[in-house]
Order: C-alpha cells, then structure tokens, then sequence
C-alpha cells in the first residue's frame, strides 16, 4: 500500500481493512486477529469503500470494546 517512504501501512482483503502506519509486529497482530475474526483498534484507520460516518461509528464500537468481531461490520 502506497504513502510516503516511512509509512507502513496494510489492508486486509477481502473486508478492506485499513490499518496505518503500521510496523510490522503490529501488521502481524491486526492479521492474526483478523485471521481469528476479529478487529484490534490499533492503528485501525476504517474499511475501503465505507462512507465516513459508518467508518466513524464503527471505530466508536471499536474503540470502546477494544476489539471487534468482523461479523458485526455494517
């Protein structure tokens, strides 16, 4: 995924998950609980294709349980 030279950043398919920047410990968390099903808010930065209020209110769920079943995606 594209940024400046620094920024790592990642998206999962096939739910477009965008995290950022991230290093590549926390690539390998955000991967290892999608893989399990769920959604870790560090660095979550919102889905592809989602307008911004949905993006918003979603990251307020997530936020506030700390993590997110990939189920619940609106």
């Amino acid at each position: 995924m594209g940024g400046y030279r620094f920024a790592a950043n990642l998206v999962i398919l096939p739910h477009g998950l965008y995290y950022g920047p991230v290093s590549v410990a926390l690539a390998a968390t955000a991967i290892d609980a999608y893989q399990r099903g769920a959604i870790v808010p560090e660095r979550y930065r919102g889905r592809a294709g989602q307008p911004t209020p949905v993006q918003e209110a979603e990251y307020a769920r997530l936020a506030e349980a700390g993590s997110l079943p990939v189920a619940a995606l609106a």
